[in-house]
């Protein structure tokens, strides 16, 4: 995601505590549904309130309407309206001012990149997941299912508050019974707002092969296969075809989860495992 991120040194700002330049990063993503926008800054003057300047040097609030302030490290968050466009962000104090340039926004749709569950051994899964932008994060709590319906907490990891960098987490529950179960996180924000992510399956059961689901089809570029156990997914019995019988190349994402590269194209796949074959669409 760094690729994303453009950093703008300024330049001239005697005030500017160094020694490294500030870094300024814009950033539109969506949350619960709603698109929310956001400048970061870094290496800027120290608890000093931030103001964010917009086309002719207009003055853009926060949401909130309370001013922002950088913190002892020079970092602050201003979420901004997203029908303002930022141009320059300042900070300053009695000894002068430090200002930058604000780069264009960059959409990030999710704040988490990966979440998966690997059994490793007959009692325990390690459920981990990744985030790459946080902000005003306060927990993530770990829930699982025997159902896929019913969800219940087994745990709870602090998440990083601010973050515009790749945090990773794990978590280790340990099972009461074998079998097969079904986790989510639940993302909990300082302001009480929740979200879920998507359910990860695994099973440490004795498998018997019976796959009798794979969600969710049509798929984007991982599935999950429920009824297999970890044993079973491997590359020897389990194999992925277009629909022309060319085999496709995939990787194992978790217990009971593979997924095939995103640029992989739109269609018809077929899944073989051991004498079972699964028609896949991917969108």
């Amino acid at each position: 995601m760094a690729l994303l991120f453009t950093n703008l040194n300024s330049q001239g700002q005697s005030a500017c505590p160094g020694p490294n330049p500030p870094v300024v990063r814009n950033f539109t993503y969506i949350i619960n549904g709603q698109q929310v926008c956001a400048v970061y800054v870094e290496n800027m003057i120290p608890n000093s309130p931030v103001t964010l300047f917009g086309p002719g040097l207009t003055v853009i609030p926060t949401v909130s309407g309370v001013t922002s302030i950088t913190d002892a490290t020079g970092f602050a968050c201003h979420i901004f309206p997203c029908n303002q466009v930022p141009v320059r962000v300042s900070t300053c104090n009695v000894q002068g001012c430090c200002s930058a340039p604000v780069p264009a926004a960059a959409f990030l749709p999710v704040r988490l990149t990966s979440f998966s569950g690997r059994i490793i051994n007959d009692n325990i899964v390690n459920i981990s997941w990744t985030s790459v932008l946080e902000l005003n994060s306060e927990k993530y709590v770990v829930e699982r299912s025997t159902d896929g319906r019913n969800f219940s907490a087994v745990g709870t990891i602090a998440a990083a508050g601010h973050s515009i960098n790749t945090v990773q987490y794990q978590f280790k529950d340990q099972l009461p019974a074998g079998g097969a179960y079904f986790y989510r996180l639940n993302q909990v924000d300082i302001d009480g707002k929740s979200e879920y992510s998507k359910v990860v399956y695994v099973n440490n059961g004795k498998g018997t092969n019976n796959i009798v689901k794979i969600f969710p089809n049509p798929f984007q570029n991982e599935i999950q296969l429920i009824g297999i156990t970890a044993a079973d997914l491997n590359k020897q019995d389990v194999k992925l075809y277009t629909i022309g019988g060319k085999q496709v190349p995939f990787r194992i994402t978790g217990s009971n989860a593979l997924s095939i590269d995103e640029s992989s194209p739109k269609g018809i796949y077929l899944l073989k495992v051991k004498e079972k074959t699964f028609k896949l669409i991917k969108n």
